[in-house]
């Protein structure tokens, strides 16, 4: 995501797409944490969830952040 031209269509779709699989990760990981009281791993599930919003907003504004 370090350039300046504006994505293709399908770059937005390999965006979109590890935006999905990190969002899917880290909702899994946060709910298993807080049941079985892990903290650091719901931090870092949190993480997962930050990562997954900057990815689809670069998709949604189809260029990089």
């Amino acid at each position: 995501m370090l350039r300046r031209k504006n994505f293709r269509p399908f770059e937005i779709a390999i965006l979109r797409a590890i935006a999905f699989l990190l969002f899917g990760a880290g909702v899994v990981g946060v709910f298993l944490a807080l049941h079985r009281g892990n903290w650091r791993v719901a931090l870092t599930s949190a993480g997962a969830l930050i990562l997954a919003a900057i990815y689809l907003r670069a998709a949604r504004r189809g260029n990089p952040l």
